[in-house]
């Protein structure tokens, strides 16, 4: 396995080329990438239990949760700020029984602009928060898109 690295990114310009980068070759790099999509699987299910209607993920990347979750929501939207990943993501989902019901865009956290006001039952985060540059702006589009009594799980 290789090690991970620590690397600063300070603007929106220089995570959108990492992640560009990164994308093509994207794989897990905290451990077991089976056991790891199994054991968060099971969480996010647990937590969205009795929802079924649209799911939101930001920071979608190669949108491998978004594919896993297809048969259990109606919609299923992933929002990426990375071209590079939504472009992977959606050849990924070329094969996928369910991809009538995923939609990919490359839309940042921070702005969500494709997403409307009150649309969403619920909003995935796996491992994305931490590199979103501004949390608050992102805490504030999630709280907008969000239907009332929807939930978001991170």
């Amino acid at each position: 396995m290789a090690s991970l690295k620590t690397r600063t990114i300070r603007d929106r310009g220089g995570m959108v080329a990492y992640f560009n980068q990164l994308a093509v070759a994207y794989a897990e790099a905290h451990g077991d990438p089976d056991r790891l999509l199994e054991y968060r699987l099971e969480l996010i299910l647990r937590c969205c239990e009795g929802r079924s209607g649209v799911l939101l993920e930001i920071g979608c990347g190669t949108a491998i949760h978004l594919a896993n979750l297809a048969s259990t929501f109606s919609q299923l939207i992933g929002a990426d700020i990375s071209p590079g990943m939504v472009d992977v993501a959606w050849r990924k989902m070329h094969t996928s029984p369910y991809r009538d019901r995923i939609d990919l865009r490359v839309d940042p956290a921070e702005e969500l602009s494709t997403i409307d006001d009150a649309s969403v039952d619920v909003v995935l985060c796996v491992g994305a928060l931490e590199q979103m540059l501004d949390r608050d702006q992102v805490i504030r589009q999630v709280s907008r898109v969000l239907k009332s009594g929807a939930c978001s799980c991170s």
